[in-house]
């Protein structure tokens, strides 16, 4: 039987994402569940960020 799977992608950068990159993230999530023999519903969040450089004191 086939659950639901969500994958929420956030993309905080400036740039939109590619569509090509956005369908590869999903396809990832999914077959890890899958490979992990995971069963029931799932939700992911995925939040593109740009970090900077941070002067650890």
């Amino acid at each position: 039987m086939v659950h639901k799977i969500t994958v929420a992608i956030n993309n905080q950068l400036t740039d939109e994402l590619p569509k090509g990159l956005r369908l590869l993230v999903r396809r990832c999530c999914k077959a890890i569940l899958e490979t992990e023999s995971f069963t029931g519903m799932a939700e992911i969040s995925i939040t593109f960020m740009r970090f900077h450089k941070a002067i650890l004191l």
